[in-house]
């Protein structure tokens, strides 16, 4: 088969590793031509992945990889750039195969999704919005208040509905097993599970925006599974729920339905 992609490694890794990981996903999913993949676990490291982008993208990428240190991918053009950032938390990415398979499709099918699902994201996310907005009105916020926290969670519901739709696409394609591998280990408590560092709850909006944007996260994670046979999936969902969600109890329990709702239709498309 013949090699659609380019590969630039910039991390302490093995990189016969990482280029046999890169190949096997290559067999499991169609990678489009024109596509660029960067391997850094470090942010002193993103300049190798912004060089390649057109001048007036660099500096807003760059600052965004420095900052955000995660996986992304950005389409400009008609060239597809993938970054795969291993994180701390994220070191099993260096020698987990099955994990890093998960984490690469991951980024190719945003990159697959992303030209088609942009106006049908925004339009699902308002949607979903006005569908729990009464439930937000029972917490004693004002229309303003509940306004200004959709347009402060508005950024990250939709990259959480990319995700959503990605997952989804990827169990659809008999692919779970590498992305549940990847977040079993994402979400692995070693000691203790690793609580969120939110506003305090007297602050009150700011708190509600820093929780929502943590209860959203996981709901990328939660509701493509929440449904499937699979024994591990299963297992990742219960933990999730028992060790995070429980850490902001009172947003999950008004998403609940939703989030229950959400699984049933996401299932009704994977089959």
């Amino acid at each position: 088969m013949a090699k659609t992609f380019t590969l630039t490694i910039q991390a302490d890794v093995d990189p016969d590793f990482v280029k046999a990981a890169f190949d096997k996903t290559m067999r499991l999913i169609y990678v489009p031509p024109k596509i660029s993949f960067y391997v850094i676990d470090h942010p002193n490291f993103c300049p190798i992945f912004v060089e390649d982008l057109p001048k007036e993208a660099k500096t807003e990428y760059k600052n965004l990889c420095q900052e955000e240190a995660t996986s992304m991918s950005i389409t400009w053009g008609r060239h597809d750039h993938i970054l795969i950032h291993i994180t701390p938390e994220e070191e099993y990415l260096k020698t987990n195969e099955k994990a890093l398979i998960g984490t690469i499709l991951h980024e190719v099918i945003h990159t697959k999704l992303g030209h088609m699902l942009d106006k049908k994201i925004y339009k699902d996310m308002h949607s979903s919005f006005n569908k729990f907005k009464k439930q937000l009105r029972e917490i004693k916020y004002t229309d303003k208040q509940i306004n200004d926290l959709f347009s402060a969670v508005s950024e990250t519901a939709a990259y959480v509905l990319l995700d959503l739709y990605g997952n989804s696409d990827l169990i659809r394609r008999r692919l779970i097993n590498y992305l549940v591998e990847d977040y079993s280990n994402l979400y692995k408590c070693k000691k203790r599970c690793i609580k969120p560092k939110l506003p305090s709850k007297h602050k009150k909006l700011d708190y509600a925006k820093g929780a929502f944007n943590y209860e959203l996260s996981l709901l990328s994670v939660i509701i493509p599974f929440m449904r499937s046979s699979s024994p591990k999936a299963k297992k990742l969902v219960k933990h999730l729920e028992k060790n995070f969600e429980s850490n902001v109890p009172e947003i999950a329990k008004k998403l609940k339905d939703l989030k229950i709702f959400s699984a049933k239709i996401i299932q009704a498309r994977i089959l």
